[in-house]
């Protein structure tokens, strides 16, 4: 399987000869099966790193063994100090093997990986090969989000697009019509290319 990491652009040369290892931002201390060790954090697409398109690193892709990898939250990894103290424990507890894993569990899905081929594929900076699996986790996961939502009953699509509607007006993006004597209220672009309807009777 491809995975994907950004390291530094004047470490691409040292990382080729001597393959990805987990140091300084690839390292992660995790404990698995009893046993705590450094893992390279490595990604499932080019957009999912945290260092993508930042002047001064590249993104390389990296073939490894499916079943010797993990995956984890990565939003719950920090080391920042002020960061909630149950974040440790969050992350520790989200680890599970790569092949149970389902696309758009995660947010920031993190993949944890013990060793690396001393063999990267240089993509540039705008990497034109992309995961197989999508191309960025944070879409897959909210669109998971909206579709439990909407299952499960918690929420429905009327209301989603009102509260969408709701923000679009207070951000100013768009201009409201509505009157006592209709059943409708209408919703306009600024440049007057688009324009929405939603029914009164459901609402007010």
């Amino acid at each position: 399987m491809t995975l994907y990491a950004c390291i530094r652009q004047g470490e691409l040369d040292y990382y080729r000869q001597v393959g990805l290892s987990p140091v300084g931002d690839n390292c992660a201390l995790v404990e698995i099966d009893g046993c705590v060790r450094q893992y390279v954090k490595v990604y499932l697409s080019p957009k999912d790193c945290p260092k993508y398109g930042c002047e001064g690193w590249v993104v390389v892709a990296v073939d490894v063994v499916l079943e010797s990898c993990y995956i984890a939250e990565g939003a719950f990894y920090s080391k920042d100090a002020g960061a909630p103290d149950c974040l440790p424990e969050l992350f520790q507890a989200s680890v599970i093997p790569v092949t149970d894993y389902r696309v758009g569990q995660y947010f920031r899905p993190v993949c944890l990986v013990p060793g690396t081929s001393p063999t990267l594929e240089y993509l540039n900076e705008t990497p034109g090969k992309q995961s197989v699996l999508y191309a960025k986790a944070e879409t897959i996961y909210v669109d998971r989000i909206f579709d439990e939502l909407l299952d499960n009953e918690y929420i429905s699509k009327t209301k989603l697009l009102e509260l969408a509607y709701q923000h679009l007006a207070q951000e100013g993006k768009v201009k409201t019509t509505k009157s006592s004597q209709w059943d409708y209220v209408l919703y306009e672009t600024l440049d007057g290319d688009n324009t929405y309807l939603r029914s009164k009777t459901t609402h007010e």
